[in-house]
């Protein structure tokens, strides 16, 4: 069975109220909550927050009483905003909706994400409007001109007082510009100027004889004037024209404001005199009630409201809204809002139906378009408003300090919180029985009596410390939860008698209760020091009317877990908000399931759910336990979320209330505030949503500077950009905003930057975006935008270029290309040179080898030829050696014979002796020519020397002479 189908009750249940008294978004006792119980099912119980019975069902339907609050207002002071200096400011709007402010000094234009200074020249700046052009129209002391739009959503100043003669400018002092179709007229308090509509010329205007310009009053096209003694006048072209029946006017001090009446008529608010009407012919007082006020306290400016209504501004006491009728709705003071009673300057209203404010402490924006209505400390309601419930139509709030009843507002009063002076004690539930509206305390049971407004105490036994209590939707019981105990009343006529006590064990405490339309008694228990949170269950026994034995109720674990932080009822369904989301209950399984319908409202990501209350037509409105509001609600067959951006600032939630007939729902705020949302309140916006890029810059930290060097400006609409960057500014931040003022801060964007990233970044409410280090090349930054209430804006693009690094240009490669091929050439030319080089050493060295070679060649033939020559010396010198060595052997072998003979005389003897000695002499002479012959044979051992042998032996022949000489 599919859990999102179980239908837990009988048909359709009323809605019922979920309340959480513990603190919101207690970090301390979340830290101590146990993360995880082991078994078969992990049950993760705390603060299950459950109502008994229909909040605001009415008691009576007699009259329906219309309590009215004080719109959401958002102030900007210079505390806040150095931009603003002054105060008397003027507003104007164009088509893209920024806004712009005269603000003394300067004229600031506001995006919805801040006060930006127009770069203008210094100068005392008085009146601004736009043209159907969008041209902004600037009027300073001595000045006059307009921004107009350049080709890049840039915007430029052009001056139109030196189309005037000197003596004309120097009376230029705007006090009013108002742009129409036939021109621009431009007051000043001695002359009305008319600016051509092509801006080529400007006209001066006179007053009319006897009279003096007071203010300028602009209405559907239709300029009027306020001339001092003379009356209103119309503008038609270059002519003043008297309007008839406005005569009494004549000697008021300033007409503020002229707005049209509903049907027909026109609205004039005098500064001094009060309201009056104009029908076309006849000037009467209107609605005297208002009027006395607004004269009472000075009447600065008027302004119709988008519902009919007016809104006025007042010299003194802040601004009073009413009706079509002229009753007063509510007064905003400083009490309530406003950042000084007193207003100045002009009030403006947006395009989105918000009023801007100019008073002496800073501008105002009033949200009157919100559905969203604040009740503070200044309508008399003190503590925490913890329920209500209607009484005979009127309203009754119970806090954490007693009862209020809710009286509305009448003339020059809003609506105030009147105290039940017989209730004590802290209010735990305004409950319905049969027989009339009863409150419970935290010690007490009250019955409610209407006429007149009292409280007076049914039962006499006082509880201790009760802490919720429950009635169920036959209005016959009531269960209160106090200490230890489950204390069970039952209506017997008109009274009411304890019926049951449900008992609990020690350390277990019931602390939340809530009686189904089953009759079914559910009952949230804190048990132990750590104050675990169990859910039981007590069915009803018709029989006896009491209820039975209890049962624990289980939860089935989903995706990070099924922690019950409060529980309700819609469209028939019991739905629990746990920290993963939203679960259903099981009645066939007993336990709580998890939702896939109500969670995938989240996109998958469903949030801790904090409070929750369900209304009859299936919505469950919630909060989510880190801050912020919302809803779902059914559309066909799934769940969509509902956003409510103003919620998101509220602060801590303390209780979730629907007015009977789910018309309203009521917020108790932990500060005492009391808020009410209109529940069938949608805006669907008549105008384009569109951001814009409002600039391009470098931040400080990516140059070494002072401030962010911007690049791009002043931005301001769609298709802006093309940018060429030097690569250098290759790390940029762009900033961007989206002009939609309602729940501005709850705007979100989200970028692309195609060329680097095709994907869309995630939503964020930072409004601007770094890029770092890009690479050269073509990019284009698109940026769309969701409004707090969850409509998407159309995408702006933004085209901008890097150019590449100087080394890596076209003519960067131009040069390197031309560099290469020099140094290709230059290349080419030096290993040419150095293979020319190396042809002509190899030439020169085959020239000398060759030279070598030849005469190496002609030494070797003269080797050889004196080889042969010397060999055949050799040889002879051999054959020689030969052939006298034996007649030498001879001649030795004779003389040593004659030298044995003993006849020979000694002279003989010495003669033979020498002749044997020249014989041996020439003997070694003959060996030494036998040794040439071998001279050749011997192998080469070392480095070759020339010998010439032939110059050798002479000198050997001649030492030899030499010794022979000497011996002789």
């Amino acid at each position: 069975m599919n859990p999102d189908d179980d239908i837990t009750g009988a048909g359709m249940l009323s809605p019922v109220t979920n309340r959480n008294t513990r603190a919101f978004g207690s970090a301390g006792a979340r830290a101590r909550r146990p993360r995880a119980r082991r078994g078969a099912f992990t049950i993760l119980l705390s603060t299950l927050l459950l109502a008994p019975c229909a909040p605001g069902v009415a008691f009576s339907d007699t009259r329906v009483q219309r309590v009215r609050g004080i719109p959401v207002i958002e102030t900007f002071t210079a505390a806040d905003y150095p931009e603003l200096h002054g105060r008397d400011n003027q507003f104007a709007q164009d088509g893209d909706g920024f806004l712009y402010v005269t603000d003394t000094r300067a004229v600031l234009e506001f995006d919805g994400v801040g006060f930006h200074t127009l770069p203008l020249a210094r100068g005392s700046y008085r009146a601004v409007a736009v043209d159907s052009l969008d041209r902004v129209f600037i009027g300073a002391v001595g000045r006059f001109g307009y921004l107009a739009p350049r080709e890049r959503g840039e915007r430029r100043y052009d001056p139109l007082d030196t189309l005037l003669g000197p003596e004309a400018r120097a009376r230029i002092d705007p006090l009013e510009i108002a742009a129409t179709d036939g021109g621009v007229y431009v007051l000043n308090p001695s002359a009305l100027l008319r600016v051509q509509p092509g801006g080529g010329a400007i006209t001066e205007i006179p007053a009319p004889a006897g009279g003096s310009f007071q203010t300028m009053l602009h209405d559907r096209g239709r300029v009027f004037v306020h001339v001092k003694d003379v009356g209103l006048c119309e503008l038609s072209g270059d002519s003043l024209s008297v309007i008839r029946g406005t005569e009494p006017l004549a000697d008021h001090y300033f007409i503020r404001e002229l707005v049209p009446l509903p049907g027909a008529g026109l609205l004039i608010a005098s500064e001094d005199r009060g309201l009056y009407r104009y029908d076309g012919s006849e000037l009467r007082r209107w609605n005297i009630a208002l009027s006395d006020f607004v004269e009472k306290h000075g009447a600065m400016s008027v302004k119709s409201l988008p519902d009919g209504g007016f809104a006025v501004c007042t010299y003194k006491s802040g601004v009073v809204l009413a009706n079509r009728d002229g009753s007063i709705r509510t007064v905003i003071t400083s009490d309530n809002g406003l950042p000084s009673d007193i207003t100045f300057g002009g009030s403006f209203l947006d395009r989105e139906g918000g009023l801007w404010v100019s008073t002496a402490e800073g501008i105002a924006r009033i949200e009157l378009s919100s559905g969203i209505e604040l009740f503070n400390e200044s309508f008399g309601l003190e503590g925490v408003v913890k329920d209500m419930a209607r009484v005979n139509g009127e309203l009754w709030f119970g806090s954490t300090l007693g009862l209020y009843r809710a009286v509305p507002g009448t003339a020059g009063r809003s609506a105030r919180f009147v105290p039940v002076d017989s209730v004590h004690g802290a209010t735990v539930r305004l409950l319905r029985l049969r027989n009339g509206p009863y409150l419970a305390t935290n010690v007490k049971l009250h019955r409610l009596i209407a006429d007149p407004p009292a409280a007076v105490d049914v039962y006499d036994q006082q509880w201790t410390g009760a802490t919720a209590a429950a009635a169920d939707q036959s209005g016959e019981r009531i269960a209160v939860c106090g200490y230890r105990h489950v204390y069970i009343y039952e209506r017997t006529g008109d009274h009411v008698e304890l019926n049951d006590t449900l008992s609990f064990p020690p350390q277990a405490e019931p602390i939340r209760a809530l009686i189904r339309g089953d009759s079914a008694l559910w009952v949230t228990i804190a048990v132990g020091e750590r104050r675990e949170r169990i859910v039981s269950r007590f069915e009803l026994d018709p029989g006896s009317g009491r209820y039975g034995a209890r049962e624990q109720v289980g939860v089935e674990p989903g995706a990070g877990g099924g922690e019950v932080l409060t529980v309700t009822t819609a469209a028939g369904r019991l739905v629990a908000g746990t920290h993963a989301g939203f679960y259903l209950y099981r009645a066939h399984e007993r336990r709580f399931a998890p939702s896939a319908r109500l969670n995938d409202a989240f996109d998958g990501s469903p949030p801790p759910i904090e409070y929750a209350v369900g209304d009859s037509e299936g919505r469950i409105w919630f909060v989510r336990e880190n801050g912020g509001a919302g809803c779902i609600e059914p559309v066909g067959d799934r769940y969509r979320k509902r956003a409510i951006p103003d919620f998101d600032n509220l602060g801590v939630i303390r209780a979730l209330m629907l007015e009977p007939g789910d018309s309203a729902l009521w917020v108790g705020l932990a500060n005492g505030r009391l808020l009410r949302y209109h529940v069938g309140w949608s805006e669907t916006p008549s105008f384009a949503i569109r951001p814009a890029i409002r600039r391009a810059v470098i931040p400080a930290e990516f140059v070494d500077s002072d401030g962010d060097s911007v690049l791009f400006g002043d931005g301001r609409g769609v298709d802006a950009g093309g940018l060429e960057l030097a690569y250098r500014f290759n790390s940029l931040r762009f900033h961007y905003a989206l002009p939609v003022f309602g729940g501005r801060l709850h705007n979100e964007y989200q970028t692309r930057l195609l060329g680097f990233n095709d994907t869309w970044s995630a939503w964020t409410r930072e409004s601007y975006r770094d890029f770092t280090d890009l690479g050269e090349g073509l990019y284009t930054l698109e940026v769309r935008a969701r409004t707090g209430d969850g409509i998407v804006s159309e995408t702006i693009t933004f085209p901008f270029e890097i150019h590449p690094p100087w080394f890596r240009t076209w003519w960067a490669f131009l040069l390197w290309s031309v560099l290469l091929a020099g140094a290709v050439v230059l290349i080419v030319r030096w290993r040419l040179a150095a293979v020319q080089n190396q042809r002509r050493r190899l030439e020169q060295l085959v020239r000398v080898r060759s030279e070598e070679l030849k005469r190496a060649e002609e030494e070797e033939k003269q080797l050889l030829l004196e080889t042969e020559r010397l060999s055949t010396k050799n040889k002879l010198a051999a054959t020689i050696a030969h052939e006298f060595n034996n007649p030498l052997a001879i001649i030795q072998g004779m003389c040593e014979l004659i030298e044995r003979g003993k006849q020979l005389p000694p002279d003989d003897r010495d003669r033979m002796t020498r002749i044997r000695n020249q014989v041996t002499r020439m003997h070694e002479h003959v060996k030494r020519l036998a040794d040439l012959e071998h001279l050749h044979e011997i192998p080469y051992a070392g480095s070759s020397t020339i010998i010439d042998l032939y110059a050798k032996r002479e000198r050997r022949e001649e030492n030899s002479g030499h010794e022979d000489s000497s011996t002789d």
